[in-house]
């Protein structure tokens, strides 16, 4: 037999050879003088592994009764393992020997050298075969990519042209349906609120409500260019002409949010004596006018026509300043499928975490502090601040701890707008200002906050940075997760950036 044909039997050649490598380590620990001591009686059975690791599943001859004992105990151990393969042998073979010596793959043994070169040349080879490989499908891919872009380029862009000639289309006819039924809302809007006048319970801000219903209605000018919503008793409706504008209620253009249900702070309060279905509440700066319908029928009627009159009645120019969605799209959920959302970077969310550490800590600024005694408002110094306990922003000449919860201030969620520039009621009532660009209004349910900035950039970058953290608080997909620097902050360092 040649050495060629030993090798081909060989067990061990089926083998990796790293496997090898240990396999003969393992080996030389147990042909070594330290054998007994490290694996005792167990000796025989390792030498039985092995033996089967190199011949694989053999038949063993039974010795004779005259032969020593350990012939017999060989036998036995070789016995013992039956038809197992060469393989599992070698892996029970390195698990005994590792628990007995757990650096075994360190021990010398003949022909190493040889065998480290081996196995460095089949690393070499098989990195080499991979990284080959690799290129040739790199190559093989872009070809494909290549071949398909050349192929699909002319389909591809008049798929884009004909999508987007569908989509201008689709638009079209929306817009135009809607158009028919703003049109349409506006002149039922009219017809309940400006001819006729709608029964209604008016909330107090106390939460309660007067025993006697209330009747809401809407006056125009004769160019129909500024409107009121107006809430009183009925002798009152029956002289609205005579009334005017100076009856109390909320202007069109100061309307800051509808709501319906109980979702504002007097009906909040008044819950036992309120019936979500039928509420319908009007936030402006000047007031919130929180109304009690007699059925849901005419709550969800004037829901819907007031948001396409409000959104109508408030020029372009001033819903971007204020950054006013279109409430339309409220009304027609088709249109708003068609629209498309407005999201926040990660920087943008990164900024707002910093924004929210700063505003904990609080703001200095001055402020229109309500006067109780003599009504009206005075301007004042003091500081704006995030409890991150109760999510409310207060407003109060100092930061103290333990505030009283119904404090000057607002919670967060309650916030309906944050407008820019003097156009809400708190600073019309001062008169004309030249430095318009520093003031801004925090509109929510429960009350207005009125603060004037150090400087227009200042009062841009908090407006900005305000409304990205309440976009970011009612928005769950985009998380906040960054750490950042905790400081004091003011207008005057934020408007220095």
């Amino acid at each position: 037999m040649t050495e060629e044909t030993k090798m081909a039997e060989d067990p061990l050649h089926e083998v990796p050879l790293a496997t090898q490598k240990k396999f003969y380590a393992a080996e030389a620990v147990l042909l070594s003088k330290e054998a007994p001591r490290l694996f005792g009686t167990d000796k025989f059975h390792l030498d039985a592994l092995r033996a089967q690791a190199r011949e694989g599943p053999t038949e063993v001859p039974q010795p004779s009764f005259f032969a020593p004992k350990s012939s017999h105990d060989v036998y036995r151990a070789r016995a013992a393992l039956g038809r197992l393969s060469s393989a599992d042998a070698i892996k029970q073979l390195l698990d005994a020997v590792a628990a007995a010596k757990s650096d075994y793959e360190t021990t010398p043994f003949e022909g190493q050298a040889e065998l480290d070169y081996a196995i460095q040349k089949e690393v070499e080879a098989a990195a080499a075969a991979a990284a080959a490989e690799a290129e040739a499908t790199a190559k093989a891919e872009a070809e494909a990519v290549t071949a398909r872009e050349q192929d699909t380029a002319s389909s591809t862009i008049q798929r884009l042209v004909r999508g987007y000639v569908q989509r201008r289309r689709l638009i079209r006819t929306k817009l135009e349906e809607t158009r028919e039924r703003r049109e349409g809302l506006t002149e039922r809007l009219r017809t309940m609120l400006l001819e006729k006048g709608a029964q209604c319970i008016k909330f107090n801000y106390n939460g309660g409500y007067p025993k006697s219903e209330r009747i809401v209605w809407l006056t125009e000018d004769e160019d129909h260019n500024v409107a009121r919503i107006c809430v009183g008793s009925r002798g009152e409706y029956q002289r609205r002409e005579s009334i005017g504008f100076s009856q109390k209620g909320v202007t069109v253009t100061d309307i800051a949010d509808v709501r319906k249900g109980a979702s504002t702070y007097a009906i909040r309060i008044a819950a036992e004596d309120a019936d979500p279905e039928r509420c319908l509440s009007i936030v402006g700066s000047e007031r919130t006018l929180d109304l009690m319908m007699l059925d849901k029928a005419t709550r969800d009627t004037l829901y819907e026509a007031l948001l396409v009159y409000v959104d109508a009645s408030v020029p372009e120019d001033t819903k971007r300043t204020r950054q006013r969605e279109t409430w339309a799209l409220r009304v027609y959920p088709t249109l708003a499928a068609l629209s498309s959302p407005i999201r926040l970077s990660m920087a943008d969310v990164v900024e707002v975490a910093r924004f929210r550490d700063i505003l904990a800590q609080g703001i200095g600024c001055d402020f229109l502090e309500p006067q109780a005694v003599v009504g009206g408002l005075r301007r004042t110094t003091g500081v704006i601040w995030l409890d991150t306990a109760r999510q409310r922003l207060f407003l109060l000449p100092d930061k103290v701890e333990g505030v009283a919860p119904t404090a000057h201030g607002v919670d967060v969620n309650d916030v309906s707008e944050v407008r820019p520039g003097r156009s809400s009621m708190g600073f019309l009532r001062m008169g004309n200002d030249a430095e318009e660009d520093i003031y801004i209004t925090i509109i929510g349910s429960e009350r207005s906050l009125y603060i004037v900035g150090s400087s227009p950039n200042a009062s841009r970058q908090f407006i900005s940075r305000l409304r990205a953290m309440l976009k970011v608080d009612r928005n769950a997909n985009e998380p906040i997760t960054r750490p950042v620097h905790r400081r004091r902050g003011s207008f005057r360092t934020m408007g220095s950036r």
